[in-house]
């Protein structure tokens, strides 16, 4: 990951920028937990923002084949999101929406399909940046990592026999042989429920509120579970 781009840039100083006035944000007390604080809907409206959740935005005219999950009216100063597609789709969504208003403002409005992690195939630029934004801002790296090491006792993680079988019980010699490049382990150590204890955890993915593909390509990204050797 390269801290100098501006996806992470934005997304820190945000960050700071949420600590530094998490008293005002909260008057009675900031959330015990960091992750309460990278809420959207905070985060728009330290930029000016109007947020909003619906349970369906219409499109218009009305489309059967593209449901809108997210909407930004920059002459409104208007974020609106989607109930539809669930909480996890819903947040990144928003998320990338902020996106939009930070690194590219829109001239006119904009409307989106839902998004739950960053995009593989995705060829506008934009919507990449966006993505890369949205997964910086939901899933902080230092924080993540502190999370990987407070849970399971290293960071990154170094997959082999003696850990696969917590990672994945019903194929760990599956993560043990895959490639260099496979992201199979990240997907496994994204939605693991044991720690290497046996004792039950919350995965990851739940932790930050997002789905099991946004938690696996960012673990992925920082390097946070590799192969041994």
């Amino acid at each position: 990951m390269d801290i100098r781009r501006p996806e992470t840039h934005e997304a820190n100083r945000l960050h700071r920028k949420i600590w530094s006035r998490r008293y005002e944000l909260w008057p009675l007390g900031p959330p015990v937990d960091p992750v309460e604080m990278l809420d959207p809907s905070v985060v728009a409206g330290l930029l000016g923002y109007t947020f909003e959740s619906h349970e369906e935005i219409a499109s218009w005219p009305p489309s059967r084949q593209q449901a809108i999950a997210g909407y930004v009216d920059p002459d409104r100063a208007l974020i609106i999101v989607s109930q539809k597609f669930g909480p996890e789709a819903e947040r990144f969504t928003a998320a990338h929406e902020i996106g939009h208003v930070v690194l590219h403002p829109p001239k006119h409005a904009l409307r989106e399909r839902s998004i739950d992690g960053p995009r593989k195939y995705v060829q506008n630029p934009i919507e990449r940046s966006c993505d890369r934004f949205a997964a910086s801002l939901l899933m902080p790296a230092n924080l993540l990592r502190s999370r990987v090491k407070e849970t399971f006792g290293s960071a990154p993680i170094q997959v082999d026999e003696s850990n696969a079988f917590w990672l994945d019980p019903n194929e760990p010699d599956e993560l043990v042989r895959t490639g260099t490049g496979s992201r199979t382990r990240a997907f496994a150590l994204a939605a693991c429920r044991r720690d290497f204890q046996n004792d039950r955890i919350t995965p990851l993915n739940e932790q930050f509120k997002v789905s099991i593909t946004a938690m696996a390509l960012r673990l992925d990204e920082l390097g946070l579970i590799r192969r041994f050797p």
